[in-house]
């Protein structure tokens, strides 16, 4: 568990934040009109944002060899859409992929590889990652880093926070995972 805190700090530029703690600022941008968006993780102390697309060939299906599309939105250079470096694909915000079916991948991410994740066709047709949430089937929406210090090679991350809806009552479920 600490190499994957390590990774994540370090991905994450050690910046140290300082105000009070904040879940999901109402002043941050959320990703909006982009086509496949299955999800998005963002952490202290900036706004940028890192949003995962499915990639789906001419038949609409999924592209089983590269399924998503992983990159930057940097709401704090204007919106600028940026793809991950190496080391960001590498240690902290990347993916592991397997297809298991034509329409099923499954999923591991860099930053919590410990947590089973499904690329899927939901029941509206459309692509979803899903897995387990406060140990409820969920369609995963959204991730939060909160990192309350440390150095640029180690940040001290407090917890993440996974978002999602309940894939069968539809309501929305959170966990949050403590880190200090």
């Amino acid at each position: 568990m600490r190499k994957i805190v390590l990774a994540v700090l370090l991905v994450t530029g050690g910046c140290v934040a300082t105000a009070q703690d904040k879940i999901m600022s109402p002043t941050w941008p959320v990703p909006k009109e982009l086509p496949g968006l299955l999800f998005y993780i963002q952490r202290d102390p900036n706004i940028n944002t890192v949003c995962y697309t499915v990639k789906v060939n001419e038949k609409g299906t999924v592209d089983l060899k590269d399924p998503v599309d992983i990159f930057w939105i940097r709401y704090a250079e204007n919106g600028e859409r940026k793809k991950l470096n190496t080391f960001q694909r590498e240690f902290g915000y990347g993916l592991l992929v397997k297809a298991v079916a034509a329409d099923s991948v499954l999923l591991q991410a860099v930053a919590f590889p410990n947590r089973a994740m499904h690329l899927v066709k939901n029941e509206q047709k459309s692509y979803v990652v899903k897995m387990k949430i406060s140990e409820q089937a969920c369609e995963l929406k959204r991730v939060y880093i909160r990192i309350t210090g440390g150095s640029a090679l180690a940040p001290q991350i407090a917890y993440i926070e996974f978002y999602g809806v309940n894939s069968e009552t539809r309501q929305m479920v959170t966990e949050r995972i403590d880190l200090q």
